[in-house]
């Protein structure tokens, strides 16, 4: 089988162009992958994001099948990452509660605990390196720099990691 891109092809073809041409099969191909029409919404996005970081200078010789080659793989991570989702509960929220159960009424009590569990999924659904640098950020106080070095990507990288991050999450507030 011949390698899917090339310095040397006859026709250049841009990847991200592919992704144009491509869409609308593209779509039906991740919606028949995934459950929730928004996740295959989230999918397309992250296919087109994964094209735009393909070398300008490569030329691609089958761009379909390289495009659904990369919506494969962001499929297959994608499952990987709801399997392994796990019901997680915020532990020092639990312990202060125990400690001291009268202080808040239980209407509010149960309204903290709904709020929590809602941006633990709305934290779930973002991709692993977004979340990371959200939660770095805003529960660990860390700076860019902190994260940059902690998850050694540049500083910049991190700003765009936590501007896409927050952006998606108001995006999944107001479809709420």
């Amino acid at each position: 089988m011949p390698h899917p891109f090339s310095k040397h092809a006859s026709k250049p073809g841009r990847s991200a162009g592919a992704f144009e041409q491509y869409r609308p099969e593209l779509r039906r191909f991740l919606r028949r992958h995934v459950r929730e029409a928004q996740a295959a919404n989230d999918l397309a996005q992250e296919v087109y994001l994964r094209l735009l970081r393909f070398p300008p200078e490569e030329v691609v010789r089958q761009p379909q099948a390289y495009l659904y080659r990369v919506a494969s793989n962001v499929v297959h991570d994608f499952n990987l990452r709801v399997r392994e989702e796990r019901v997680s509960f915020d532990s020092s929220t639990v312990d202060a509660l125990t400690e001291r159960p009268h202080t808040l009424p239980a209407d509010e009590l149960v309204d903290q605990l709904d709020l929590e569990q809602e941006v633990d999924r709305v934290l779930a659904r973002l991709p692993e390196a977004w979340r990371a640098a959200l939660v770095l950020r805003k529960r660990d106080g860390l700076s860019y720099p902190e994260i940059a070095k902690a998850m050694d990507v540049s500083v910049h990288t991190v700003k765009k990691y936590i501007a896409r991050g927050v952006a998606m999450c108001r995006t999944m507030e107001r479809e709420r």
